[in-house]
């Protein structure tokens, strides 16, 4: 049955987002926004910055008085509290809450496949920063697949433009394809490495993840993973409203898959040494 208004809240539902500055976060607010509209309430987005601390604080503030809660990627776990409104967690899950998730395994395992299709043996993954809990969720993944079909882990990066020129920075020679966190940073890669003589995908390729808008743009256009961040965003809110709270029923998990769209950031690796030195 479908949960009835809760009496005495505002027509609000608070979205706890990790970091405003990446974009993907943006699509999914958005389209979040668009499905609270469609239902006459209001979406407040606060950003915790990555901080578990901060995002806490902000649960805290908003059960007094919001209509739901969806926590983006949490980076804590949520403790639920008799009277609570009802919690919906995208990315991860989490006691006392729905949940919208991303198939992470699904993911890496295309990345790789495409990879090693093309004849990649020496295979980078970047690992992200242990703050997001995206990141926590991915590289146990990675760690789980490594241990049956081994490639490298990097130490971690911030999963951001600047953190690709790092990683780019670091790239031992001998690697000859590398799978970046999101798109950012698969840009910010690209560029260094062009910086420096080194080509994709002629001398190294580059894979992305999230196929962000400008990600066909790139030049080389980014081969990624396209996530249905819009449909993760709406499927949050019908979730919140439709169901009964998680603590009071079953909890429900929604699952979604990422499809590869592959353009001109991958090539079969170089069979001799590049003449520019790495």
């Amino acid at each position: 049955m479908a949960r009835a208004v809760v009496t005495g809240r505002s027509d609000t539902i608070v979205f706890v987002i990790p970091d405003l500055s990446l974009g993907l976060f943006h699509t999914v607010a958005a389209a979040a926004q668009q499905e609270a509209r469609r239902r006459k309430l209001d979406l407040l987005v606060a950003d915790s910055m990555g901080n578990a601390d901060r995002e806490a604080g902000l649960v805290e503030g908003a059960r007094g008085y919001a209509e739901g809660i969806i926590l983006l990627w949490p980076q804590a776990d949520f403790e639920p509290q008799p009277g609570d409104p009802p919690v919906v967690s995208i990315g991860r899950q989490v006691r006392g809450a729905h949940a919208v998730l991303l198939d992470q395994t699904h993911v890496l395992e295309q990345q790789l496949v495409h990879l090693r299709r093309l004849g990649h043996e020496r295979i980078l993954y970047a690992d992200g920063l242990e703050s997001y809990g995206a990141a926590r969720e991915r590289r146990r993944v990675a760690e789980r697949l490594a241990a049956d079909a081994p490639f490298e882990l990097s130490e971690q990066f911030e999963m951001t433009f600047e953190g690709g020129v790092a990683l780019a920075d670091s790239l031992d020679p001998s690697i000859t394809a590398v799978i970046a966190f999101i798109d950012n940073q698969a840009l910010g890669i690209i560029q260094r490495l062009a910086e420096r003589g080194i080509r994709v995908p002629d001398d190294v390729s580059v894979i992305g993840n999230n196929d962000v808008m400008w990600a066909r743009m790139a030049n080389p256009a980014i081969t990624t993973l396209h996530t249905p961040y819009e449909a993760m965003g709406r499927a949050a809110v019908s979730l919140l409203l439709d169901t009964e709270p998680a603590d009071r029923g079953a909890q429900i998990v929604e699952t979604f898959r990422s499809e590869l769209v592959v353009r001109g950031s991958t090539a079969p690796p170089r069979r001799t040494d590049p003449e520019v030195t790495r």
